[in-house]
């Protein structure tokens, strides 16, 4: 059985052409040491900034030793520094940040800020960190 898991919440979805190899679910719905790999796309965004860690605590014990997981997400500092540069409207900078209101983000992280939170926890190790025009990437395992 496949055990690669795209999370999902009422506002984000899977593209099933472009992850046709994952199942997509809600956290709730793996069980302990189950995935082989977690992918987060834009995931954190709906997440409010006070539960952040221990719902990065919550997908890590999802994963199988030396399981892997994906975190994307627009980067904080890259808008913020783009809306300085005056290369972002307001309304851009809005929605960038905030979403729309059909679909508000709660909070919003720099690549640093995640980094950060990601070293905290125990049996996690970062492989790969990157910032692609204003999107944080980051590939880590559970040790």
């Amino acid at each position: 059985m496949n055990k690669k898991f795209y999370i999902t919440n009422k506002y984000n979805s899977i593209d099933t052409d472009l992850y046709n190899d994952y199942q997509s679910c809600s956290l709730d719905d793996i069980d302990d040491s189950e995935a082989k790999e977690l992918f987060l796309d834009n995931y954190l965004e709906y997440v409010g900034i006070d539960n952040l860690a221990s719902t990065i605590e919550k997908a890590v014990k999802k994963l199988r030793i030396n399981g892997k997981i994906k975190i994307f997400g627009c980067d904080a500092y890259s808008i913020a520094k783009k809306y300085v540069a005056q290369r972002l409207s307001v309304e851009e900078y809005n929605v960038a940040l905030h979403g729309t209101s059909d679909k508000p983000k709660i909070s919003s992280l720099s690549l640093h800020e995640l980094n950060g939170l990601l070293e905290k926890i125990d049996g996690l190790s970062i492989i790969t960190k990157s910032l692609e025009l204003d999107t944080y990437i980051f590939e880590a395992k559970r040790t």
